[in-house]
């Protein structure tokens, strides 16, 4: 990848905008008492995104010939917001896959792999991510989407030797069993290499979980169901919900340390 062009990064800025970015640079990287934390207060329309691609474009221009990768990580309220802005603050050639926009940190594995015939996020020189804290960190007792278990999915099968009470475990509230079994048999799911041998480690490192994994196939997921009972809805849901949420107490160091 080629070094950003900063003053192109620069040039659409206002004079107050130009201003608010050195200032908050400054402060962020050059001032002797700086701060991790800058905020840009001001009302709507008056350029703030553009403002923080200045910032960026500046950080980046800082840190290129001091670190081997740069990632840019951007956090907003909702997806929306996110798939809108996140195009708006990235830097570098269109061409380049440099960044995934908002999605789950269980979505991490594959988001980051390469596909396409080129490299994986973690082997590109500059990354944009973006996350939304209500979809992104708050899974809770939920089994997420689809292609979350799909994901969870493909990382347990090698470490679990029950196949068909996975995919059924994993199969959630989806209806169509043919269909959800089709999607784990034959689509292409890619995995970054490092975030799936750091989540099996994890994985296996909490023997409780095994556990768990073991006591819901005997007991309920060992064969398929049009339905089944409260309880066993309930224990599923609270297991896939703690392999795939980011909270310190649970599964969630197979995630929030293996970027």
């Amino acid at each position: 990848m080629k070094r950003p062009d900063l003053k192109a990064v620069l040039a659409p800025l206002k004079p107050f905008q130009r201003r608010t970015v050195d200032h908050a640079f400054a402060r962020l990287f050059l001032a002797e008492d700086s701060t991790a934390r800058f905020l840009v207060a001001d009302e709507v329309g008056l350029g703030k995104t553009l403002v923080a691609r200045g910032v960026i474009g500046r950080a980046i221009e800082h840190l290129w010939d001091s670190v081997p990768r740069i990632d840019v990580v951007y956090i907003c309220s909702n997806a929306s917001i996110a798939r809108s802005n996140l195009p708006k603050l990235r830097i570098g050639a269109d061409g380049e896959r440099s960044f995934a926009r908002a999605t789950r940190l269980t979505m991490l594995a594959t988001q980051l792999a390469p596909r396409g015939g080129q490299p994986s996020l973690r082997d590109s020189r500059l990354n944009f991510v973006s996350f939304t804290p209500t979809t992104s960190f708050a899974m809770g007792q939920s089994t997420g989407k689809g292609t979350e278990r799909e994901v969870l999915f493909h990382l347990l099968e090698p470490l679990v030797n029950r196949r068909t009470a996975l995919m059924n475990l994993l199969q959630g509230s989806i209806t169509r069993t043919d269909d959800w079994r089709w999607r784990l048999d034959h689509g292409k799911v890619p995995l970054d290499a490092g975030i799936a041998a750091r989540f099996q480690s994890a994985f296996k490192a909490r023997r409780e979980l095994t556990d768990e994994l073991r006591h819901l196939f005997d007991n309920w997921f060992w064969r398929h169901r049009q339905s089944w009972p409260e309880d066993a809805r309930r224990q599923r849901n609270r297991l896939v919900g703690e392999l795939g949420q980011s909270s310190p107490r649970s599964a969630s160091m197979l995630w929030s340390r293996i970027w």
